[in-house]
């Protein structure tokens, strides 16, 4: 009797079998778990910027990042809705039923805007929280706070917070002030609490090079943070407001490494436009993505240089079209870069040439290809690494 053509031949199931193995491989042998932190400024729910439509967009843009943690500004929510209606909950809400894991919202409320919502500061978790709260800063205008999670996370427990500074153009003294606040909070918040890493992440109202700025990043005991995007992105500017034309990068995140955390990569985020012409909110997104280094404390007590070779999950994955790989090399290597099917074949060639040494992104366009699972290899003389990714249609 001929075989139902929904059943699966013995060789194509021996394959689907080689690529899940292949794929278990790649995730144990080249990768840990990545944490991904996004911080992103709401824009809150100003009257006449469509919000309603807004929150649709940015709920679906953020179930395509798949972030682990969400530090939020600008949370709204409407004075007679009793938090039904809260942004980050919302937020929280959407996640949980499209990914089926719970994900939990904190919100630190700091003053009335518009004479109608609630605003505030927040975070949102895909990882359990152990613990919370937040810090008063200095006010200038409006109240702002620091809002604070400690979030045991598969990289280990980490101390999340959240925080708007002062926005005036003369509010730079204010600034300072504030994140002197936030810097005395994490500081004993990290005393009371230990953890792998303080991450610390926000709309800052100020640029790189800026007093408040400066004060985080200076190489001093006191100021031991990192800017994360600066840190992966040596050169790129990083602008994130104004969204449609950006100009400017006020929106940062920091980490303050007391375990052995590192920076995979960090991107601007949120930077589609939901109609051709308006973007979800007056501010751009920043997502950085960290792992862990077992030799972490130790590279950072000998000076080594944490960036290695390293190839990372491509972004989107699954994707539908078009997707991008980042990789980096410590030093200028010969690098080849190829795309292979299921059957083993090569699909792509991608790069085969002498790359110096940094992060490199390259776009996969895999629109001629059919649905299903790809590997991507990248091979330098010293290095070789294999990720799966999944391209649907």
């Amino acid at each position: 009797m001929p075989k139902p053509a929904n059943i699966m031949n013995r060789s194509s199931f021996k394959l689907l079998l080689l690529a899940g193995a292949l794929s278990l491989i790649s995730c144990c042998c080249f990768a840990q778990e990545p944490l991904k932190v996004v911080t992103y400024n709401l824009q809150g729910m100003r009257p006449g910027s469509n919000w309603q439509v807004r929150m649709v967009f940015i709920v679906q843009y953020l179930e395509e990042l798949d972030p682990d943690v969400i530090c939020l500004q600008e949370i709204n929510e409407t004075t007679t809705g009793g938090g039904e209606d809260n942004m980050a909950r919302t937020i929280a809400d959407e996640l949980s039923e499209h990914f089926g894991t719970t994900y939990h919202y904190y919100f630190a409320q700091t003053h009335i805007a518009w004479d109608q919502f609630y605003e505030g500061i927040g975070i949102v978790s895909k990882y359990p929280v152990t613990n919370e709260g937040f810090r008063s800063l200095p006010q200038s205008t409006f109240p702002r706070k620091v809002a604070w999670n400690r979030i045991d996370s598969p990289l280990g427990f980490l101390n999340i917070f959240s925080t708007h500074l002062a926005y005036q153009s003369g509010d730079n003294a204010i600034r300072v002030q504030q994140v002197e606040t936030i810097m005395e909070y994490i500081s004993e918040t990290e005393a009371a609490n230990p953890s792998a890493a303080a991450i610390l992440g926000g709309d800052f109202n100020t640029t790189p090079g800026s007093d408040p700025i400066n004060l985080l990043v200076n190489d001093t005991p006191e100021s031991e943070y990192t800017d994360t995007f600066a840190e992966a992105n040596p050169g790129q500017n990083g602008y994130t407001v104004p969204a449609e034309a950006p100009t400017s990068r006020i929106d940062f995140l920091f980490y303050r490494n007391t375990g052995s955390l590192l920076i995979d990569t960090s991107y601007v985020v949120m930077n589609a436009t939901y109609d051709g012409s308006h973007y979800p909110s007056d501010h751009l997104g920043v997502m950085t993505v960290f792992s862990s280094d077992p030799n972490g404390i130790e590279a950072q007590r000998h000076g080594r240089n944490l960036l290695d070779y390293r190839l990372e999950q491509n972004y989107p994955n699954p994707f539908n079209g078009q997707t991008t790989i980042r990789y980096s090399v410590p030093t200028a290597s010969h690098v080849s870069l190829e795309i292979i099917d299921l059957l083993g074949r090569r699909v792509k060639q991608i790069t085969d040439e002498t790359s110096s040494s940094g992060v490199r992104s390259i776009v996969w366009d895999a629109r001629g290809q059919s649905s299903g699972i790809y590997f991507y290899t990248l091979a330098t003389d010293q290095f070789r690494a294999t990720k799966s990714c999944l391209l649907l249609k």
